[in-house]
């Protein structure tokens, strides 16, 4: 499991029985198991009986000579060999990004998990059981894959627009109009939904920009960028929307993930086409103008 995911008792190689059960009782990031050595569960701590309840499964029944693996059979595959070398090595062994297959009822389900199993011992020093730590990875990859059905569709809007600026000028404004629409009625609404989920910080910095440029979308800047005679590059309008909604030189360098030398050239360029070259005016201050001077009719 990444070191992260851990407290620093969780990355310790070998628990005594009584450390073992007071750890179940802390307050702890992650899912915590105490099996014995034929694997019958002994124990787990809130964060293993909220997963329980993520995916509505019942209670697991405690020192009833049922082993672990009986109760979830999809993870003995992968599972069992591990925690089995954990008790025969007395050593500590973990697992990354294991995919498993459930079925919930009527319907299987994919999940996501690391975990990391150290062995635990009694007061004469013998192996008598094993703490495993476990880490839901599948809220953070079911977000992952949102985020990547939404730029699927911020791709397709794009090339509608490109669609509507070439057709006559009666039947754009008609167009335009159902496009911001649709970006205001099925876009943003799961954007909102997924900044409720688990993101990471460059996630959720990237879900903002998203959010930005959609609503970018349906104002008259886009517009005005587009209609301007600048002649912008796809790379040169992003970073002026970036600069124009007070993203600094560092933050849309690590949005983009180029230098901010890069940022600084592009700054440049946009100063020169936008005939800033010799003006004292900032560009963000210029660019916050150009909708209100297009929606004026300038």
């Amino acid at each position: 499991m990444d070191a992260e995911h851990l407290p620093s008792v969780g990355r310790a190689p070998v628990y005594a029985e009584a450390a073992a059960r007071d750890l179940l009782g802390a307050d702890m990031p992650v899912a915590a198991l105490f099996l014995d050595e034929r694997f019958v569960l002994h124990g787990y701590n809130r964060g293993y009986a909220e997963i329980l309840t993520r995916y509505n499964l019942p209670a697991l029944e405690m020192k009833t000579g049922v082993s672990y693996f009986d109760c979830v059979p999809e993870s003995t595959a992968c599972l069992k060999p591990m925690l089995a070398r954990t008790l025969d090595c007395c050593q500590p062994t973990a697992l990354s990004n294991v995919t498993l297959e459930t079925d919930f009822g009527d319907k299987k389900v994919t999940t996501f998990w690391n975990s990391y199993h150290a062995p635990v011992v009694d007061g004469s020093g013998r192996v008598s059981g094993l703490l495993a730590f476990i880490h839901d990875l599948t809220p953070r990859a079911d977000a992952e894959a949102r985020v990547r059905e939404l730029e699927v569709e911020v791709a397709e809007l794009k090339s509608a627009l490109r669609t509507v600026m070439a057709l006559k000028t009666e039947d754009k404004g008609l167009l335009e109009t159902r496009l911001a629409a649709n970006v205001t009625q099925l876009v943003l609404p799961p954007l909102e939904d997924l900044k409720a989920t688990s993101l990471t910080p460059r996630q959720r910095a990237l879900l903002r920009v998203a959010e930005s440029g959609l609503e970018e979308f349906t104002s008259s800047f886009s517009d005005a960028l587009a209609t301007s005679g600048w002649n912008l590059t796809p790379r040169e309008t992003r970073i002026a929307h970036l600069i124009k909604s007070g993203k600094g030189t560092k933050e849309i360098a690590e949005l983009l993930c180029i230098s901010t030398g890069s940022v600084n050239t592009h700054r440049h360029h946009l100063r020169k086409k936008l005939g800033l070259t010799h003006s004292q005016t900032p560009l963000r201050a210029f660019l916050q103008t150009c909708g209100d001077k297009t929606g004026a009719g300038e």
